[in-house]
């Protein structure tokens, strides 16, 4: 005989979640005021990572900038920037590049240089300045110059910094050259050029640019033009044949130079744009101080600096001709 087993389901109560309060009049509800998908910024991430303790980052977090980062509405298409990395990238590079320019500036100092407070600075493929930004804040009498080729940047939120301005120019144009020349005149020819992580052939271009700019106002004004070089390199130019070489043969035959003697080619690149710069320049053959080293404290492998810094013109260092 069969036996029919019957199955009873039983309704289980269902619980409806409490909606919460509104927030008292006069105050705000911090849980509303951030987007549903993130309730931490990508500023309060950097701020609680491994690397915190590292020498830039921590003068970061330290600074008063970090504080707006977290407050300001200027500042939100970085501080809510979901590439967390790129972003503590950005300002190590930042830092380190402000430590660097303080060593170029105390070098025109001991050079005979008087610091000039209308210091004038030039962020080589800025992008959107983060650099030009640190530098700002930590000199707010100087004037800062963002120069990039790419005019389809946000950049409002340099609003906040009125002493940094955008160019929209080719780096490679005479025009490059020409604003730069006219702001140092402005500025009592006393300036920095800062290059951070250029790729290719821009590292090249920057030490060009600093040679023709230093000639051309060692006519104008000798020894009281001074323009110091912050300069970091990034990759290699890239591999095009001959005729699509656009500027010129410097650093292509790296790539083959590497592979047949086992040279790194980052190494190779960077040495060979620290031999570029002249040891003298100018028409009175001015004398040049060159620093190259590698930042150990950068979170890439790409971590050579070059500074150049113009001494002060003695006759000593003026060419004579032979007896």
């Amino acid at each position: 005989m069969a036996t029919t087993v019957s199955t009873v389901t039983t309704a289980i109560p269902t619980t409806s979640t409490p909606t919460m309060h509104a927030a008292e009049e006069g105050e705000e509800n911090e849980e509303e005021a951030l987007p549903p998908t993130r309730r931490k910024k990508s500023i309060h991430y950097i701020m609680q990572s491994r690397d915190k303790d590292n020498e830039y980052l921590k003068e970061f977090i330290h600074s008063d900038l970090c504080v707006e980062f977290q407050e300001k509405a200027e500042w939100r298409s970085w501080a809510w920037s979901k590439k967390t990395s790129q972003l503590k990238k950005e300002i190590v590079e930042s830092y380190a590049v402000a430590k660097n320019v303080d060593v170029v500036l105390a070098a025109m100092q001991r050079a005979g240089r008087e610091r000039s407070e209308k210091v004038v600075f030039f962020d080589m493929a800025s992008g959107k300045g983060f650099t030009s930004i640190v530098l700002a804040k930590k000199f707010p009498s100087s004037t800062v110059h963002m120069l990039d080729n790419n005019k389809n940047m946000n950049l409002s939120h340099l609003d906040a910094v009125p002493t940094v301005q955008f160019k929209n120019i080719d780096l490679f144009s005479e025009e490059a050259e020409s604003l730069i020349m006219d702001a140092l005149i402005e500025h009592d020819g006393f300036g920095v050029m800062v290059g951070m992580h250029l790729c290719g052939n821009l590292s090249r271009r920057a030490i060009e640019m600093w040679t023709n700019i230093m000639t051309k106002g060692e006519k104008l004004r000798a020894n009281s033009f001074n323009l110091g070089l912050v300069l970091s390199p990034c990759c290699l130019p890239h591999k095009v044949r001959v005729p699509k070489r656009k500027y010129n043969d410097f650093g292509y035959w790296i790539q083959s130079t590497q592979r047949q003697f086992g040279i790194d080619g980052y190494d190779l690149w960077a040495t060979s744009l620290y031999n570029l710069v002249c040891s003298h320049v100018g028409h009175t053959m001015r004398s040049t101080q060159k620093r190259f080293f590698r930042d150990e404290n950068l979170l890439s492998p790409t971590n050579w600096f070059i500074l150049v810094t113009p001494m002060e013109a003695k006759r000593n260092d003026i060419c004579q001709p032979c007896v």
